[in-house]
């Protein structure tokens, strides 16, 4: 099977809400990525509006867990993006999970070779406190160009107020993240504890995409990985996650809730 041909394949399957599909399987990485591109373009021309860019496997754990030796990288649509407050139905999904992460907008292009974090750090526009919502249903060792062709699993990506203009000393590493269920802490995270520096992370993807011909361009959003485990979650949830240390003593939340 060809890029094209499993691209097409995975759009097919995407209209009709279902993931990861079997006939795909047995891409390499780069076949994976080459899909992946493909599928997005299937996406544009049905009129699809790309919105940005996310980063998986950002954190030694993940990657030790899922059996990866890198960071992954996949794609957002407008369709996909939700606002803090949103009802998300999990009728579709088979392991659904929740992630809890910063979203970095660009105010000015990336493009690659040669992207640094300080380079990155003079781009960024705003970061919002945001959730990306995953169906764990992939097999990424077993599996790493699936996974990437299927966009890392990704299904859903929410959201809060933006801080605008994004601190210019902004230090992911330094903000903690409190996430709470129903109303009850479930876990609170230090960045330097779960992630990679997400100024490193950025110039990873610039420099990786740079590869595929690609850029980040200027009012692009980022996701940036996960500030803990996922968290699994089901019907009759409520989950808010308050950041600290984006902006001095004011703190920034985002909110959902599942059915």
């Amino acid at each position: 099977m060809n890029c094209s041909q499993a691209a097409r394949i995975l759009y097919e399957q995407a209209r009709q809400n279902r993931r990861y599909p079997p006939q795909a399987a047995g891409l390499t990485l780069e076949e994976g990525y080459r899909a992946q591109f493909e599928l997005v373009k299937l996406f544009l021309e049905g009129g699809e509006k790309r919105a940005g860019w996310k980063i998986g496997f950002t954190a030694a754990a993940a990657r030790e867990r899922f059996g990866v030796q890198a960071p992954a990288f996949g794609y957002l649509l407008e369709s996909t993006r939700r606002e803090s407050g949103c009802t998300l139905s999990l009728e579709s999904l088979t392991r659904p999970m929740l992630e809890s992460e910063l979203c970095l907008e660009l105010a000015r292009p990336l493009r690659g070779p040669g992207v640094s974090a300080p380079i990155v750090r003079q781009a960024l526009g705003a970061v919002y406190p945001a959730f990306e919502v995953i169906d764990l249903i992939a097999d990424p060792a077993g599996e790493p160009g699936l996974t990437v062709a299927d966009n890392v699993m990704h299904v859903s990506w929410v959201l809060g107020e933006p801080v605008r203009p994004c601190p210019p000393a902004l230090d992911g590493l330094a903000v903690r993240a409190r996430i709470a269920r129903n109303g009850r802490l479930e876990a609170e995270h230090r960045g330097a504890d779960v992630i990679d520096d997400q100024l490193e992370l950025l110039a990873w993807l610039a420099n990786a995409v740079a590869e595929h011909g690609a850029e980040l361009q200027a009012g692009q959003l980022i996701m940036t990985g996960s500030y803990g485990p996922p968290l699994p979650v089901q019907p009759g949830d409520a989950l808010e996650t308050t950041f600290a240390g984006l902006q001095g003593a004011v703190e920034q939340s985002v909110r959902i809730k599942f059915q």
